[in-house]
């Protein structure tokens, strides 16, 4: 049987996985299928953390690999501008990776930034107890630390991207800044933490648009392209 090139319908999780495939291999046909997540997993009411209920002071997470693009440096800069007019916050730091030792210098033994290692099962009570979720990467294909996120009802900070702009837009889940600008990312960061009613506006939005990216939702995408591609080769066999 000849397989034609009708049969070729691949899904990638946005736009900008696309892009660079479609100059190479005009003759499939693409569809977006984003990722997704399970909102019961993520929520609001994931178990508390004690060493973020004890401090008391707002919490700033940072929560990825320890890896020049996921932007810790640019996120270490700007909370030090946070902290520059006497504010009281926390820069909780979950993540690890072999840079870590260059991250410890440039956190420079301040007691409010806390490494917390690698956190696998325990990520919904960090952002759930967090009071905004810092995300200054400088390149991904989708934001899905955004979407967790949102499921627990955090506010979230993150680069003006096009990977994360699939997932969130500024002002409705998310304050969106330019990419690998420190002070831009301090002042939204200032924002939302001197902001209550702006911090629960935007955490509410992004619990309920989270709810689109369910495992349900997503896996009937999925098995729709599946079914679409096994009646192609059935036609294709008549």
């Amino acid at each position: 049987m000849k397989t034609s090139y009708a049969v070729l319908r691949l899904s990638l999780v946005s736009d900008v996985c696309i892009e660079p495939l479609d100059h190479y291999f005009p003759e499939f046909t693409w569809r977006v299928i984003p990722n997704g997540i399970d909102e019961d997993h993520f929520a609001p009411g994931a178990e508390p953390i004690a060493a973020l209920r004890e401090s008391g002071d707002p919490v700033i997470l940072f929560l990825g690999r320890f890896d020049p693009r996921n932007g810790l440096s640019t996120l270490i800069d700007a909370f030090r501008l946070v902290k520059g007019a006497s504010r009281d916050a926390k820069l909780i730091v979950v993540g690890d990776g072999p840079l870590r030792d260059h991250y410890y210098r440039l956190a420079g033994g301040d007691p409010d930034i806390v490494f917390v290692g690698a956190v696998l099962e325990g990520r919904p009570s960090y952002y759930a107890h967090s009071t905004v979720y810092a995300c200054p990467t400088t390149k991904a294909s989708f934001g899905i630390t955004l979407l967790e996120s949102m499921a627990c009802e955090t506010p979230v900070v993150c680069s003006d991207i096009l990977g994360f702009q699939d997932v969130v837009e500024h002002d409705r889940e998310a304050l969106m800044v330019p990419c690998g600008d420190h002070r831009a990312l301090a002042e939204s960061l200032v924002q939302i933490l001197d902001d209550p009613a702006l911090a629960m506006r935007l955490g509410a939005t992004g619990r309920e648009n989270s709810l689109s990216y369910s495992w349900p939702h997503v896996t009937a995408q999925v098995l729709d392209v599946y079914r679409s591609v096994l009646g192609h080769v059935a036609e294709e066999v008549a």
